[in-house]
């Protein structure tokens, strides 16, 4: 049986906007997990034994299924949550900000169980440091997300952190129900890529999302897909290896991860912080779409915002070049606020290109221009 190619279901051809207002109409369905972000504002990560005071700290919905989420009802997009909540305090807290962002669980409610949370500690240089705990979000059944059905104009967000827990199989059953459905999927890599076993990544890559991730996530990607000079096969893969520029065969940022798409055989899109980031399709060059200069002082959830501002990007038709130009200033301008979902209202973005218009390309002007008439005609500006 073949799979859609669910990385290419809504254009990005960089040939202009469609005119169908059907394309209009869909929203976007994570089924990535939402737990409690109790984040901490510190000089430097303490050292075993070590006792210190936070300067800032605040407990908030998070976890990348909410913070993409919020970023997408930032934009003006609908939005909907496919993975489980518990019942306790922490649930309680996701349930209030999920209401509150006007964003659709349509996922499992568990009794007897509570949500998880992370504790994030960000330090004077906005580097980040995670603890996070497992909980309703993490233990479900196989049929959690029988009841997800996309339709073709939905982007669906999916996690590499589903992959590692009870959520595994759910999501591989999902995988095989919708390999025929025709919806654009972005697959958000995830930290613990190195942690999901080989047969499930291997099933991933058959379903051809469009992967996103950072630097680090992209070496861990590449170690697993066996690019790595001397690495093991992926079926001995050293969780706990540490890797680096000077491991690869290849001589460039610019060939590895051209490699890299091409062994996925998917686009693959790789955000670089500062430098911006990397837009990879198969059998094409790797383009570095710039970053928009910024003052960061938390970069917590900026990937989280950068995925969600591109799911909607795609919904709204625009070409994944515009896709990738658009997340990077909305990204930018969430790095200088606080906390995990910090993605900025639409007003915000459309005011910020005036004075940083002529870095951005025709197209993805066009874009924001689309973006903000809908806004408009919906009585939201």
């Amino acid at each position: 049986m073949n799979v859609v190619d669910h990385s290419t279901v809504l254009s990005f051809s960089g040939n202009g906007l469609p005119t169908d207002k059907h394309s209009l109409q869909g929203s976007v369905i994570s089924l990535g997990q939402a737990i409690v972000d109790v984040s901490m504002q510190i000089d430097a990560i303490p050292n075993p034994g070590e006792n210190l005071f936070a300067d800032h700290s605040q407990t908030v919905a998070g976890g990348c299924g909410f913070n993409v989420l919020y970023a997408a009802r930032a934009m003006g997009a609908r939005a909907s949550l496919g993975s489980a909540l518990g019942s306790g305090p922490w649930a309680d807290v996701l349930k209030n900000a999920l209401s509150q962002n006007d964003i659709e669980h349509t996922g499992m409610n568990l009794k007897g169980e509570d949500s998880g949370f992370c504790v994030a500690l960000t330090d004077k240089c906005a580097e980040r440091t995670f603890i996070s705990t497992r909980g309703a979000e993490c233990h479900v059944p196989k049929a959690a997300f029988d009841k997800i059905h996309p339709s073709g104009n939905d982007v669906v967000h999916l996690s590499g952190f589903t992959l590692v827990s009870d959520t595994a199989a759910a999501l591989l059953s999902f995988l095989g129900r919708t390999r025929q459905q025709r919806f654009t999927a972005v697959f958000d890599v995830s930290p613990v890529i190195g942690e999901v076993d080989s047969a499930t990544l291997e099933r991933m890559v058959e379903y051809r999302p469009i992967w996103t991730c950072n630097e680090s996530e992209a070496d861990l990607l590449a170690c697993r897909m066996g690019m790595v000079k001397d690495h093991p096969a992926k079926d001995s893969f050293d969780k706990t290896a540490k890797t680096s520029s000077s491991q690869y065969r290849f001589s460039s940022i610019f060939e590895r991860y051209s490699r890299l798409a091409q062994a996925l055989n998917a686009p693959l899109v790789v955000h670089c912080g500062s430098k911006g980031a990397w837009l990879c399709l198969p059998g094409f060059p790797p383009q570095l779409i710039p970053a928009f200069p910024a003052q960061a002082v938390d970069t917590n959830g900026a990937g989280d915002c950068h995925t969600g501002v591109l799911c909607v990007s795609l919904l709204m038709g625009g070409s994944l070049r515009e896709a990738v130009s658009l997340a990077n200033l909305a990204a930018s301008i969430s790095v200088e606020s606080r906390g995990a979902a910090t993605c900025p209202p639409l007003l915000r973005i459309v005011s910020d290109v005036h004075f940083k218009e002529a870095l951005l390309c025709d197209d993805t002007r066009s874009l924001l221009d689309r973006l903000s008439s809908k806004e408009q005609q919906e009585g939201k500006l």
